[in-house]
């Protein structure tokens, strides 16, 4: 009776553990998915913003402006459509760039993951941070396009338990940053989307109105 328990039991966590792969793995698949779908995006985004622009510019009568003269709506959604086109532009660029280091931060963090594994049997955690401002979004690129990012002291990787504390603050800093960065993807690529429907929108109501 003992040895059926026992066989249940070690049956129960195999097929618990069988879960647990098909969990991660299906993880990881729409992962991937989710992440070629928003390259996908952001990149139809950024080529209509661009070849609508510079096919207006070509294509639009000059547009005079009148200090003197009254408010002239048809070059007030000009100037409008111009300016939603181009912020719509540099959300694009944003989130190419702040996937671009998202990926290499959270490649660092993996590998940083691995060696104290590998080394001392110990599963480092994984935090859920809260969506940041856009005060915040904002001087993480600023970080991250003009201020070289140092990776961990090798004296806190290869001597985790000493300096267990140092370690934890700095793969701390890369962790918010990842987690920064993945939140710039999705709120710029919203952005760009608002100012490109935006630019569209203004461009109809100077023109065809």
């Amino acid at each position: 009776m003992s040895f059926i328990t026992e066989q249940n039991d070690l049956e129960k966590k195999q097929k618990i553990e069988e879960y647990r792969m098909v969990l991660q793995n299906a993880k990881s698949t729409y992962r991937d998915i989710a992440i070629t779908q928003l390259s996908i995006a952001n990149n139809l985004l950024l080529t209509l913003a661009i070849g609508f622009l510079t096919f207006n510019f070509d294509t639009s009568k000059k547009v005079l402006i009148d200090l003197k003269s009254s408010i002239d709506w048809n070059i007030c959604f000009y100037i409008l459509f111009v300016i939603s086109g181009v912020v719509s532009i540099i959300c694009g660029i944003a989130v190419i760039f702040s996937r671009l280091y998202d990926f290499k931060i959270t490649r660092y963090i993996i590998k940083i993951r691995l060696r104290i594994l590998n080394k001392y049997g110990i599963k480092l955690e994984y935090n859920n941070y809260p969506s940041p401002f856009l005060k915040e979004e904002l001087i993480t690129l600023f970080t991250v396009f003009f201020k070289k990012t140092k990776p961990i002291h090798n004296k806190f990787v290869n001597n985790y338990q000493i300096h267990k504390v140092e370690f934890n603050q700095e793969f701390e800093k890369f962790r918010k940053l990842s987690a920064v960065l993945g939140k710039i993807s999705i709120h710029f690529t919203k952005l760009q989307a608002l100012f490109l429907i935006i630019s569209i929108l203004a461009f109809v109501i100077c023109f065809i109105s």
